[in-house]
């Protein structure tokens, strides 16, 4: 819902300045809110829809992670250069693993060894929103993560960190 109400604000008010520029500012006024209202509702439909979708994709592949336990996963993009790739994260006692969907331009599967990962913190996406997480490791990598609710994963993170498994690094 929040992101169709942001495109149809954004689309809303651009579609209305325009028509009021060329047509009137009434006539803007008037059309830059019928197409924010259609332009946020099919936009916030289509968006619930494909992570419906998506949603039922990833939660298959859960059986796959059964020999390492899978911890927690949930819906995630990760920054990958220019792009925010959408897909879904697992955490499992042994890693973290980001595995994007077949809509990205870069659709390889990533991870994190829970032993490399040096620390775990909630971060602010766009300045505004404290959705994201900053994955850093011991060799100064850095993976950028946006997911729900970024302090309950640094949370289980953390925990799986601190199982006797890794005491020993």
């Amino acid at each position: 819902l929040a992101a169709g109400a942001t495109f149809g604000v954004i689309t809303g008010l651009l579609t209305g300045g325009l028509v009021g520029v060329f047509a009137g500012p009434s006539l803007g006024i008037l059309m830059g809110l019928v197409v924010m209202l259609a332009a946020g509702a099919f936009f916030a439909v289509g968006a619930w829809c494909f992570a419906r979708v998506m949603a039922r994709t990833f939660e298959a592949a859960r059986p796959e992670f059964a020999s390492e336990t899978l911890l927690h996963d949930g819906p995630a993009n990760q920054r990958r250069g220019w792009e925010a790739a959408g897909g879904w994260l697992y955490l499992t006692k042994s890693r973290l693993v980001f595995r994007p969907h077949t809509f990205n331009v870069h659709s390889h599967e990533s991870w994190v060894p829970l032993a490399e990962i040096a620390a775990v913190r909630p971060a602010r996406t766009l300045l505004l929103f404290r959705a994201g997480l900053r994955v850093l490791t011991r060799f100064g990598r850095e993976e950028r993560l946006v997911v729900h609710e970024p302090d309950v994963w640094c949370a289980l993170i953390e925990r799986a960190r601190a199982t006797p498994q890794f005491h020993h690094l």
